[in-house]
């Protein structure tokens, strides 16, 4: 649509040019005649055929004017010309300038376009690349689909038919316990001292972790091993142990609740006490002494006696807490610091309405005095004669 309109313009541009240059023409050649036909009364020829130029004397009608307006026409019709003749060539350079100028526009809008379909290329080509893709990669997501579903489809039928078909039942199977195999299986070294804790411990002589330790860190030695597994010689653990298992020290033994001073607590001293089994030191006076009491010491190890501590549900107490000292020194205060303000804001309301009325006062008082003051005063005497 713009180059269109240019080549209009540009149209009708030249002809415009082409009507004002041969008015100029028309217009030129008139004055070229008058021109000539001046120069042709300056210009005399004689007998002989020479020419000869007028003279240079003042011309008789000079003193009437009519000379200097001839001389004035004829210079007001050469600086017409030669601005004619400007006008003319300006004319012709602006038409070229516009030339180069529509040349350039219409060039740079070429241009301009052909970047436009280049830029229009180049994202049709990325729109189609990214159609594409997508176009794949939804048949490859569509494909997958349908292969798990057709994969689904197929496993249900495979468990429906499997389902149907008839299976043949096991026999059932029968736990039996025995054991008379083990009679014939040769006992190992490290099963004898299996069993020998697993009856220490039924025994009560391995309480803790630590005895357990030392148990086996002494039957480690292979002269106590020999000593003990020996069935001539009939030794028991405690000579083969040296009395080690049952008087070692138990730090666990006891546990006592080490009552924190910052942080009182319901409960009481000692809440959380364990079993306490007193330290028996085996010798030949005392094994009389401890069989009598052995079945007792194993009913209280079988069967301990727990101490229930003092629960906080069963000491909770559940009265109204007293009220903070600090927060109703606080609420006096503050009560008596308001009672005070509302007396000192009672005293100063009143001060002002004393004042405000003393002042209207005045103001009455002045208006009065400055109406009629001797006819107060002489009112004022009269009164005071006539009263008593």
């Amino acid at each position: 649509m713009s180059g269109k309109i240019a080549n209009y313009l540009s149209l009708l541009a030249k002809y415009l040019g082409r009507v004002k240059f041969q008015h100029e023409t028309v217009f030129h050649s008139k004055n070229k005649e008058e021109e000539n036909k001046d120069e042709a009364d300056k210009i005399k020829t004689n007998s002989s055929g020479t020419k000869t130029y007028q003279q240079s004397l003042p011309h008789v009608l000079s003193n009437y004017g009519l000379d200097n307006n001839r001389q004035k026409k004829k210079k007001s019709a050469k600086v017409r010309k030669e601005r004619r003749t400007k006008r003319r060539t300006e004319f012709l350079e602006d038409e070229e300038r516009d030339k180069e100028r529509e040349k350039l526009k219409e060039e740079k809008y070429l241009s301009v376009v052909d970047d436009l379909h280049k830029l229009k290329n180049y994202y049709y080509r990325e729109y189609r690349d990214l159609l594409t893709e997508k176009i794949i990669r939804q048949r490859l997501e569509i494909k997958d689909k349908s292969e798990a579903m057709l994969a689904s489809a197929r496993q249900k039928e495979q468990e429906e038919r499997e389902a149907n078909k008839s299976k043949a039942r096991m026999t059932k199977h029968k736990l039996v316990h025995n054991e008379d195999f083990l009679k014939n299986v040769e006992i190992t070294e490290t099963a004898r001292i299996v069993n020998l804790q697993t009856k220490l411990q039924k025994e009560g002589k391995l309480k803790s972790q630590s005895d357990i330790d030392e148990f086996w860190r002494n039957i480690k030695n292979p002269n106590a091993n020999e000593k003990y597994f020996d069935k001539n010689r009939g030794e028991t653990p405690d000579s083969v142990f040296g009395g080690k298992i049952a008087t070692a020290n138990r730090p666990l033994s006891q546990i006592n609740e080490s009552s924190e001073s910052s942080r009182p607590t319901t409960r009481g001293e000692n809440w959380a006490v364990t079993q306490q089994y007193k330290h028996q030191h085996k010798g030949p006076g005392n094994r009389q002494k401890n069989n009598s009491s052995a079945a007792k010491q194993a009913m209280d190890k079988r069967f301990a006696s727990v101490d229930m501590p003092p629960l906080h549900c069963f000491t909770m107490d559940l009265s109204e807490k007293p009220p903070d000292p600090e927060m109703i020194n606080k609420r006096v205060q503050l009560k008596a610091i308001e009672k005070q303000r509302k007396k000192f804001m009672g005293k100063l309301h009143k001060m002002h309405q004393l004042a405000m009325a003393n002042n209207a006062l005045a103001s009455r008082f002045s208006v009065v005095q400055s109406l009629n003051p001797p006819q107060i005063l002489s009112g004022q005497t009269a009164q005071s004669t006539s009263d008593p």
